[in-house]
Parts: structure tokens; sequence; C-alpha cells
């Protein structure tokens, strides 16, 4: 009597599904952090505040400011202040 081995395959998920899977979690990660992303970008209203008075605030004094980089040449930045 001869015996053959026959190739058992555990019976798991198959690969097609574990990339299905793999591929749905992506989609809902990078879904989660665009909503995220968003959601802050949403919240970033810009000032009525002139540059003028970044300009005459008194030294020391804590200042935000959102600034537009128009243009880099080497080391230079030309920026834009859009506000506080």
């Amino acid at each position: 009597m001869e015996h053959t081995m026959k190739s058992l395959k555990p019976a798991g998920i198959s690969p097609a599904l574990r990339w299905i899977f793999f591929l749905l979690l992506l989609a809902i990660a990078a879904g989660w952090a665009a909503k995220g992303v968003l959601a802050r970008s949403a919240r970033m209203k810009t000032a009525d505040t002139s540059a003028q008075a970044f300009s005459m605030a008194a030294p020391g004094t804590i200042v935000k400011a959102v600034a537009r980089i128009d243009a880099v040449n080497g080391q230079n930045l030309r920026p834009r202040c859009l506000g506080g």
C-alpha cells in the first residue's frame, strides 16, 4: 500500500480576503485622518488683525500669526502675513 501525502492547507482566510480586509482598514484610517485635518482647518479662520498691529506690539508680547510663503529663493523667503 502506498500512502500519498495530501497537501493540507489550514482552513484560514484566503490571501485575497486578507488584502481586501487590509485595504478596507487602510481606507478607513485614511478617511479618519482626512476628517481630522478638515476639522482642524475648519476651525482656522483669518482674523481682522492687520500686519501693523503686530509691529506695534510691545517687545516680549506673545503674538500668533498665520503667514503664507509666496516664494523661496535659496535661503530667502518671501512671506505674507495673513492675520493672527
